[in-house]
């Protein structure tokens, strides 16, 4: 916290607080700072890095001066019980599966992302936003990523845009039946 106040006004850090609870509530899983900066510059008006510790620590501060909050910045979960991850920021209202942030869950946790980001993309759109870039740049960093997966112990098959899974080739005319 001291880092965050030192930087900001009470107010000025309340106002990141929110933020950043907003921006975790429309992603609803352990998010990592990059991708909470990308929500943020398109939705709000922080351009600064975001500082996971910072957070924690003025989230530890208030939980520890009793500021009657309802819910807090929390490090998402690695095992289920007590062991955290401060690379990954929650909240804690989420149930407590959401909170959890396994190596063998991130393609899982990255195609979700994907999905939300696209939803984000068309509601910064809509919304005349000025620069949506930080939403794209995620969405093909998560693309990118999903080619090195591995779900299952199997490969994650990849399809090129004319040839299916399964090999068939989608853009042979197909025989009419009669």
């Amino acid at each position: 916290m001291a880092e965050l106040v030192k930087r900001f006004p009470d107010s000025e850090a309340s106002k990141v607080r929110e933020s950043v609870l907003l921006a975790l509530n429309e992603l609803y899983c352990p998010t990592r700072t990059s991708e909470l900066e990308a929500y943020l510059k398109v939705f709000s008006d922080w351009t600064s890095p975001v500082d996971t510790s910072a957070l924690l620590d003025s989230e530890r501060n208030r939980y520890a001066h009793d500021t009657g909050e309802e819910v807090w910045i929390c490090p998402a979960l690695t095992d289920g019980k007590a062991v955290v991850d401060g690379s990954f920021l929650t909240r804690s209202d989420w149930r407590l599966e959401n909170r959890i942030a396994l190596p063998e869950f991130e393609p899982f946790r990255q195609l979700w992302l994907v999905r939300i980001f696209c939803d984000l993309l068309i509601v910064a759109s809509e919304k005349g936003a000025q620069n949506s870039l930080p939403l794209l740049e995620q969405i093909e960093t998560f693309l990118g990523n999903l080619g090195s997966y591995t779900l299952n112990q199997q490969e994650v098959p990849l399809r090129d845009e004319f040839n299916s899974v399964d090999g068939s080739d989608r853009t042979a005319p197909r025989k009419r039946r009669r």
